[in-house]
């Protein structure tokens, strides 16, 4: 079924209802048609069309039955049951709601299938079984618990047999799924032979028949619908144990002739589309499926279309259409007999016709016929009863079967015969529906009333309350009510439960009341409290008797506890007893009250006696209540407290008054007894009290003198009293106590109740000689009793040990170094704070000089200052690999006395604070921190002792630094002695000396004043008293942990004096090479200050001044000295300010410095470039304010965030002039130095210009000697030249002077050549007119041009200087170029070369050519310069 009414479980969809639904309209209307011809012929009249219902759906196959069961009674508990087919989908599932146990079908299609059932929360009651069901009798096909399933659950022809049939359906072996192509018969009949699976994928005419004996595994299919005719002949016979199945075909127009004239005899004529079998014939199977017979016809005989008789053989038929099928005998569609199976499901008969049984014949068959799912309409069998089905010794299993419209004969074999079949034996015959639903079916007339027709698919569950204990229930009467204490919970119930004992029978689940029905109960609950039921199957509940109850589900009642009761039948509870009642014993209906003196709480079972020290006024009471102060029970179970009399007391709770003790009375009904005081005592009642004299106190029954340190006062009266702190007593029975003050001496103090002043008050201390002393200004004396020992030293304040008077401000650290407090052994330090006045830092911290703190190492400059190195690096790397040319062109640019300038200033800006003693306020001090690296004093840069511990001692640093640096200084020059061997020239040697001496001047430029300074530092001395003044501690005052009366620091000291002897020797050192080569750097001359600036720049490039510019380069002719002065001003600022002990005076001097410092660069601009001397001066006044700053802060003004921004502000903003001044010149040099490139350019484009311009001129000479008859002049001139420059040429002659002693000075040089200046012309003039040519005379060179070459050029050999006389001669054609130069190179004559140069055979890069001649003049000892020119290649 597809559906369950009411909830039930969903069963799978038919999948033969799609091909019965597409058939349903082509069906409807044969069988209209062919049952109007039918009772045409038997004289009836079609009653009502309506009646033709849709016969595309189809009935359920052979289902199994799930028996579920629970041991417990509860159901499954979350277990469930799931029917899943061959492919996986699930098909149904359900579970066990409630109760032990329910069944359920399993049904499907033909397939294979497995159930699973789940664990569940209690697996182990879950149980199951499947069964199958024939002739009455059942066979497990499998069982199992919770948690386990089973497989091969097969339904249809591989299904599991019934008791009644063989023990194994028909399985077929069966050929790949890939099947042979068949589209006519021939093709059929070979693929036949080869048992396979064969695909017919056209329609054909089937003739003669198709033999099929004993092939099994056989599978003929069409997936197109393919129609086989039989053209008046029979289609198929399958004989001999053939096993072949049939699939999608369309089997038409069978055809056999009556048996009398059919060959073969009786079988032959059988079977008109299909023979299965035959006379004699065994185990023949066949399966049909999902196919179609119309039109077949056994003329005279049985079957028309298909025709079964083999012993032991099958005709299975699933989901086939026969229609319009005729047999002249018996079985319009179908005979089947004599000993086969035959099985039809889900198949429609439709107006096949036979004169008996005109759709199906059943005769002598070997086991139950199954009959199920099928519809049968308008089929027609006129000669006896039966006109669907004829039935014949047969027995039929038959559920679900559709009739209407079949017309039968009114004669035959048996009674009851009608027009739907001739009735022998059904098995079954209802709905189909399975136990716990009905169908909706009407009684089939000719079924002797155990026939049903019911609708297809149509199951209705039965209510709750009613149940169908077997399946093929016809109507909702056949759900019987559930009798008396049995009850059926869910729709389509197939059995009803019991209840269980405590529980009831009853209609609905909303009863609650214990009283069920007697029949018919579809809910089972559990009995109320109060009521029971003691067996399984109650319909209602007992009650409970008075003083019971019971528990809900309970089955037995029980009698309320003592201290419960209960006053009606059937409560639902035990009431407890309030509180001053109790219920003695069992079974109470009620509680009895409490008498006076005795007390109950609630849920008591007896009333208790009231103890001692409590009573109980009225009866009925919860609780007894304990006597009140002043009262007593003296006995148990009292009802009344009674009063104490006077000079007696009594708590709470008391059994009994108490005596007042001595020196204590009390009234009646006392709590407690009172005292008298110091000034009275108790009579002996203890009932009044009588008041003592001055100066003594009550003692008990008597009075008693004071003890000293107490008085009582002048009235007496009263206590004796300790005295106030500040007041004593020396002697008893003292009235009033002294003031200490008053009467010791000020300063005096006493505790209370003291007998003596032996402590000083506050701001006080006591001194060990017993004075009491005013408490020092370093120190507070807070509270009465201080003494030298235990006075609190004020914060940023140290003393040694605790019997130490004097203290000593901490210079490091301040507060957070020196905390102050009151300690015994010494001043404490704080955190991170160790050694004498909290100097020196603990382990792993380093000292921040300029902070004036201990920083941690985790949070130390290590990290940062390996990062700026490591960018260092990175960045030279890449300015040596990367072409950054704006950025080096901008370097080029600078101006590095402005950097030199900054860089000092930096140095000196970074010692101001350590100098003056100063710790600046943030953010001044931050400021001042990042100058560290200008201090280039590696051991604070990176926090050495973070490194090392051993790198905190300060001897251990000064040793290292000059060490390092003299190390430094010497690999210098150990690689330029690496370096001279290989240098192949000695320009080369000269060139590697300037670039190491200039990094050995840098050096010691950067690190003198540093060095200085730590060395200088090394001598200072700090001296402290100890304890109590006896001994005196001298120790470094840049590490206090050396005591300078160690034999460590005299070997240190020692040691520093050699150290300072090498570094102070650097400004001498720098003295000695600038005063050696003063006559280079300011020579005398009568030239402006900037021809001489340009002349000592260019002899700077000289090998005598380039190692050594570094000291001069950056400043005036007249200052050549200053690098030596401006040396020792750094060290003053950096290293003499630090060793003045008085650091305000060290602000102060300072300031004087700076203002000196501001006043000289002002005044006497001793750097040559004019920014250079207003960025020194801008500098000096930077140094003005800095010590300025410190000098107020330290005479306590601007100590404050205010003061250390103002700090920073001013100094920040010089920075923007510095670099303002510096980018400035750099810009300056910049533009020049593009406009020196663009001018290049220009000379670039002329030369190029003049080149063209020059060799056209030159081959125009060449060609003008060609024409002129002599091609070979070119050739001649280069062989003359050639000739000369071998005799006279630079290589011949590398130096030529004026003869020695020729002159002892430039102006007599230059006086010389006036003299020989018109004697060499004339000499020379006439010689190279009578050559051809021009002769011009040159001006006489200039005295400083001479002076430039002298120096430049020749390294101040002024005789060297060739070419004071000058003249020049012009020509005007190659021959007499060549006739000249040929003259004047032959020997004799006035004239004498003695150097050549020549430009002719190897021209300039311009084109331009000329000859250079040195010579001299008879008469004149002077060398001239001659130089002879073409006249169109003239300069």
């Amino acid at each position: 079924q597809n559906a369950q009414a009411n909830g039930g479980p969903a069963l799978p969809p038919r999948r033969g209802a799609r091909l019965a639904a597409r058939r349903a309209p082509m069906l409807r209307a044969a069988a209209l048609a062919h049952l109007l011809l039918l009772e045409c012929a038997a004289g009836t009249a079609l009653a009502n069309a309506s009646a033709f219902a849709s016969v595309g759906r189809r009935l359920e196959q052979l289902c199994y039955t799930l028996n579920l069961v629970d041991t417990y009674g509860d159901g499954w508990n979350g277990a469930t049951w799931t029917w899943t087919d061959s492919e996986g989908e699930v098909q149904e599932t359900g579970t066990l709601q409630t109760g032990s146990s329910a069944t359920a079908p399993l049904c499907g299609d033909d397939d294979c299938y497995t159930l699973t059932v789940s664990q569940g929360s209690y697996p182990t009651e879950v149980s199951w079984s499947i069964t199958e069901a024939a002739n009455g009798d059942e066979s497990t096909a499998a069982s199992g618990v919770g948690g386990s399933s089973a497989t091969d659950l097969c339904i249809g022809t591989v299904a599991p047999s019934l008791s009644t049939r063989p023990t194994t359906a028909p399985s077929y072996t069966r050929a790949p799924t890939v099947g042979i192509p068949v589209t006519n018969r021939a093709q059929l009949v070979n693929a036949i032979r080869t048992n396979a699976v064969i695909d017919v994928e056209a329609s054909f005419t089937v003739s003669p028949q198709i033999d099929i004996d004993g092939i099994t595994g056989l599978l003929i299919r069409s997936s197109v619908g393919a129609v086989l005719s039989g053209s008046n002949g029979r289609i198929f016979a399958c004989r001999n144990g053939a096993e072949v199945e049939f699939e999608g075909l369309v089997f038409e127009n069978g055809y056999t002739p009556s048996w009398s004239d059919a060959t073969g005899g009786f079988i032959a004529a059988c079977g008109a589309c299909m023979l299965v079998g035959g006379e004699g014939d065994y185990g023949t199977q066949v399966k049909v499926v999902d196919s179609e017979f119309r039109g077949c016809t056994s003329t005279n005989t049985h079957g028309g279309a298909l025709y079964l008789e083999s012993t032991g053989g099958s005709l299975t038929v699933r989901r086939t259409l026969l229609k319009d099928n005729y047999a002249g005998s018996f079985g319009g569609a179908i005979s089947a007999q004599y000993k086969g199976d035959l099985h039809v499901f889900d198949s429609e008969f439709l107006s096949n016709s036979a004169q008996n049984g005109g759709a199906l014949h059943l005769n002598e068959l070997a086991n139950i016929v199954i009959i199920e799912g099928n519809e049968f309409r308008y089929n027609y069998g006129p000669v006896s009863p039966g006109g669907a089905i004829r039935q014949d010794d047969t027995a039929i299993r038959w559920f679900g079967n559709v009739f209407e419209g079949n017309v039968g004969g009114t004669t035959g074999f048996l009674a009851g015969a009608g027009d739907n079949i001739n009735m022998f034996y059904v098995e079954g015959g209802g709905s189909g529906c399975p136990a716990g639903q009905y169908g909706e079916c009407s009684v089939m007339v000719d079924g002797g009333g155990q026939l049903f027709t019911c609708e297809r698919d149509v199951c209705e569950s039965c209510p709750p309350g009613r149940v169908t204990a077997d399946m093929g229930a016809v109507s909702e009467s056949d759900c019987l009510p559930c009798p008396k204490g049995l009850f059926a919970l869910d729709h389509g119930a197939s059995h009803c439960d019991s209840c269980p004992a405590g529980s009831y029978a009853t209609d609905s689940a909303e009863d609650d009341d214990g009283i069920g029905v007697t029949s018919g109960a579809s809910a089972c609950q559990i009995c109320p409290a109060g009521r029971i039921s003691t067996e399984s199957g109650s319909a209602s509940c007992t009650a409970c008797s008075a003083g019971e109850t019971s528990l809900s589900g309970e089955t037995q009642c029980v009698a309320c506890p003592s201290g419960s009761f209960s006053a009606i039948p059937a409560s639902p509870a035990c009431e407890v007893c309030d509180a001053g009642k109790a219920a003695a014993g069992t079974g109470n209906v009620a509680c009895v009250r409490c008498s006076a003196g005795t007390a109950a709480g609630s849920n008591a079972a007896h009333c208790d006696a009231c103890g001692p020290g409590r009573a109980s006024t009225t009866t009925g009471s919860a609780a007894c209540v304990d006597c009140e102060a002043g009262r007593y029970a003296e006995v148990e179970a009292s009802a009344v407290c009674e009063a104490c009399i006077p000079g007696t007391f009594s708590s709470e709770a008391a059994a009994l008054c108490d005596e007042c003790p001595i020196g204590r009375v009390s009234s009646a009904r006392a709590p407690a007894c009172r005292s008298c005081g110091g000034g009275s005592f108790a009579n002996a009642e203890r009932t009044l009290c009588a008041p003592c004299a001055p100066g003594t106190e009550a003692s008990g029954d008597k009075c008693l003198p004071c003890s000293p340190g107490t008085a009582t006062g002048k009235n007496g009266g009263g206590a004796c009293l300790p005295c106030a702190p500040g007041t004593y007593a020396a002697e008893s029975g003292t009235m009033e106590c002294d003031r200490c003050d008053l009467v010791v001496g000020k300063g005096y103090w006493s505790i209370a109740g003291a007998s003596s002043c032996d402590v000083c008050k506050e701001d006080f201390y006591m001194h060990p000689v017993g004075d009491c002393l005013a408490c020092p200004m370093e120190a507070t004396c807070p509270m009465e009793g201080t003494t030298l020992a235990t006075l609190h030293v004020k914060p940023s304040w140290f003393r040694f040990t605790a019997r130490s008077e004097d203290f000593y401000e901490c210079p490091f650290g301040g507060e957070d170094a020196c905390v102050g407090g009151n300690h015994t052994a010494s001043a404490p330090c704080g955190e991170a704070y160790d050694g004498p006045l909290c100097r020196t830092c603990d382990a792993h911290f380093y000292k921040d000089g300029l902070a004036g703190t201990c920083e941690d190492c985790a949070e130390s400059r290590i990290g940062p200052a390996l990062v700026v190195l490591a960018v260092v690096v990175v960045a030279a790397i890449a300015s040596m690999t990367i072409r950054w040319e704006k950025l080096k062109a901008w370097v080029a640019n600078l101006d590095f006395g402005q950097v030199r300038v900054m860089f000092s200033t930096c140095q000196v800006l970074r010692s101001v604070p350590s100098a003056t003693g100063t710790t600046l306020p943030e953010p001044a001090r931050s400021f001042f921190a990042a100058l560290d690296v200008a201090a280039l004093n590696p051991f604070e840069l990176v926090s050495s002792e973070c490194l090392n511990s051993n790198l905190a001692a300060y001897d251990t640093r000064v040793v290292l630094s000059t060490c390092s640096f003299v190390a430094v200084c010497a690999v210098n020059w150990i690689v330029f002695a690496v370096r001279r061997p290989f240098e192949s020239s000695e320009e080369g040697v000269l060139r590697a000396f300037s670039q190491h001496m200039a990094c050995f001047l840098e050096l010691t430029y950067a690190f003198y004043p540093t060095l200085s300074l730590m060395q200088f530092k090394g001598f200072r001395c700090d001296e402290y008293k100890y304890d109590d003044g006896s001994e005196v501690y001298s120790l470094l005052e840049a590490d206090y942990t050396l005591d300078c009366n160690s034999a460590r620091y005299r070997r240190f000291r020692n040691t520093n004096l050699g150290l300072i002897a090498v570094t102070q020797l650097i400004p001498l050192m720098y003295f000695a090479i600038l005063y050696r080569v003063r006559h280079l750097l300011h020579p005398p001359s009568n030239r402006s200050q900037q021809a001489q600036l340009r002349d000592r720049q260019k002899r700077e490039q000289s090998h005598e001044l380039k190692p050594y510019s570094f000291l001069f380069t950056h400043y005036n002719l007249d200052w050549w000295h200053l690098e030596v002065w401006e040396a020792y001003r750094r060290v003053a600022f950096i290293s003499g300010l630090a060793l003045i002990p008085d650091k305000t005076l060290s602000a102060a001097v300072g300031i004087l410095m700076s203002s000196m410092s501001s006043s000289f660069y002002d005044r006497q601009h001793p750097f040559h470039v004019a920014s250079t001397n207003a960025l020194a001066t801008t500098a000096s006044h930077q140094l003005f304010f800095s010590y300025l700053s410190a000098l107020v802060i330290r005479l306590g003004v601007g100590d404050n965030a205010t003061g250390g921004t103002i700090i920073l502000a001013a100094n920040v903003a010089i920075v923007p002039v510095w670099i303002g001044i510096g980018f400035k010149d750099a810009k300056k040099k910049a533009k020049d130095a593009d406009e020196r490139r663009k001018l290049y350019g220009k000379l670039m484009k002329y030369e190029g210009q003049d080149k063209i311009k020059y060799d056209a001129a030159w081959a125009g000479y060449t060609k003008h000697a060609i024409d002129a008859g002599r091609p070979l002049a070119e050739e001649q001139l280069m062989a003359t030249l050639a000739e000369l420059e071998a005799e006279f040429g630079e290589d011949a002659v590398p130096e030529l002077e004026h003869p020695p002693g020729f002159a002892k000075s430039v102006d007599e040089l230059m006086d010389l050549a006036v003299d020989c200046n018109d004697s060499v012309h004339t000499a020379i003039k006439p010689v190279i007119e009578r050559l051809n040519g021009l002769y011009k005379e040159g001006p006489l060179k200039t005295i400083e041009r001479t002076l430039e070459k002298t120096e430049f050029d020749y390294k101040g050999k002024f005789l060297r200087v060739v070419d004071i006389v000058r003249a020049s001669a012009v020509f005007h054609s190659i021959m007499d170029f060549h006739r000249a130069v040929k003259t004047l190179k032959a020997p004799g004559g006035k004239l004498k070369v003695l150097r050549s140069k020549d430009r002719v055979t190897v021209p300039l890069s311009s084109g331009y050519r000329d000859v250079l001649l040195n010579l001299v003049v008879e008469g004149c000892d002077m060398v001239i310069e001659l130089q002879f020119h073409l006249k169109d290649v003239v300069a």
